[in-house]
């Protein structure tokens, strides 16, 4: 039965290539991410006065990581999630067809698969969050660019406050008690202890036993990341306000303005995550503070961690726009849109391979591999994937799981094999 009926998707043909650039980017961002901080090791691993891979080279890719990579990409992909959802809305508006009752059956969808992901793989899935979130942000689809924005700013200063109640705790407490010789804070013991407890359950050899853990595992990490979907909600929001903006529609319109944002937000970007990034430095060189600055460090690097990560994801995004409209730079980035559109397939694909790669019942590298070897293991899986990805749209339309997931939404089987050639890219 015809579920939207006047509503067609988009083809290949409609899509955007500057934002499937973008996307592809973006997912690169993300699959290093979750290999330094999810797939190979428990994250608490990072949080930890002493060093669990104190060599020079693990260390320095740990702290390139935190520097460039923590939070940004994610924070890029939700505004682009953002974005696609006022995209969509415009399209139904455009053919004279609503759009609300396909909205939430795409969310709706999109969280089943975000529950067989969780449930078949990996703990550390983001779909099912981003399905909720996507509901809730609905109805701001009819919102103005200027309502939006306000959104936006006011629900930042209530993640600041959410967020930094730990760092002002610490400010105004007592000075943290160390135990031993080696330095080790109290409250590592705490860390060292969930430490243990993930490498011994992810450690297991049975698929199985690792599912039921990972079930009991996936609420402990929706708890902690509460303050953290607040955040991811309030970038689909700015990601709808960029596009009835009108900034993301045509970047070769809007380079000036798009050169603005870069010159202003690289350099401030940079300086704040910089300032996140000196604790791990120095902790990588093996330095303590003094109580009384310490002491100011968590409120800082929180502060600067958030505002830095959202005012570089911009600078990433609004810079690769620019670099598009160079003949030479679109020609190098042009694989990325191939990823960018199966993207959902792509993300899918990086946790099948990298539980297999990390978890007992595969080659069991958790909590074996250092940061560095975990990069280049993420490299050369995102060349493959960019390599499959222009081979597979070549043959398309859609990839195996955007193509189930768009005909679940529109309540009927969409056509799968690219019959008409894609536009030539230059």
């Amino acid at each position: 039965m015809d579920r939207s009926p006047g509503l067609t998707p988009a083809i290949p043909q409609d899509r955007l290539f500057h934002l499937d650039v973008v996307r592809g980017f973006a997912l690169l961002g993300v699959l290093l991410c979750n290999i330094h901080f999810w797939f190979r090791a428990p994250r608490g691993r990072q949080n930890l006065s002493v060093p669990t891979w104190p060599g020079l080279a693990d260390q320095a890719t740990a702290w390139l990581v935190r520097a460039l990579l923590d939070t940004k990409f994610i924070f890029l992909f939700s505004i682009l999630f953002g974005v696609a959802m006022a995209i969509q809305a415009g399209r139904a508006e455009a053919q004279g067809a609503r759009f609300r009752g396909l909205a939430v059956r795409r969310m709706l969808v999109l969280a089943g698969i975000g529950l067989l992901h969780v449930l078949l793989l990996w703990n550390g899935e983001i779909l099912l969050p981003y399905a909720v979130l996507g509901l809730v942000a609905l109805p701001f689809l009819q919102r103005s660019p200027r309502t939006l924005w306000r959104w936006v700013f006011g629900l930042w200063l209530l993640v600041l406050v959410l967020v930094l109640v730990g760092p002002v705790k610490t400010l105004l407490g007592p000075r943290p008690a160390w135990l031993g010789l080696e330095g080790i804070q109290a409250n590592d013991l705490d860390e060292m202890e969930t430490i243990e407890r993930l490498a011994s359950h992810y450690q297991a050899a049975s698929w199985l036993a690792v599912a039921r853990f990972r079930i009991e595992d996936y609420w402990r990490v929706l708890k902690e990341a509460i303050p953290a979907f607040f955040l991811l909600f309030t970038n689909m929001l700015t990601g709808m306000a960029l596009w009835r903006s009108g900034l993301l529609r045509d970047p070769e319109a809007d380079r000036p303005a798009l050169r603005r944002l870069v010159l202003w937000a690289l350099p401030l970007g940079l300086a704040l995550h910089a300032i996140y990034a000196s604790k791990f430095l120095l902790r990588a060189l093996g330095r303590e503070l003094p109580w009384s600055v310490s002491r100011f460090f968590p409120l800082m690097t929180d502060l600067s961690m958030m505002a830095g990560a959202l005012i570089l994801s911009l600078a990433m995004g609004a810079g690769l726009l620019l670099l598009l409209g160079n003949i030479r730079w679109r020609a190098r980035l042009a694989p990325l849109a191939p990823l960018g559109r199966t993207a959902l397939s792509a993300y899918l694909m990086q946790s099948l391979v990298m539980t297999g790669v990390f978890y007992g019942w595969g080659l069991g590298y958790y909590d074996r591999m250092g940061p560095l070897a975990g990069v280049l293991l993420g490299l050369a899986l995102f060349a493959v994937q960019v390599a499959l990805a222009i081979w597979w749209t070549r043959r398309f339309r859609f990839g195996p799981v955007e193509w189930a997931w768009r005909c679940a939404a529109y309540g009927r089987v969409q056509p799968f094999r690219e019959s008409v050639p894609g536009p030539k890219r230059s």
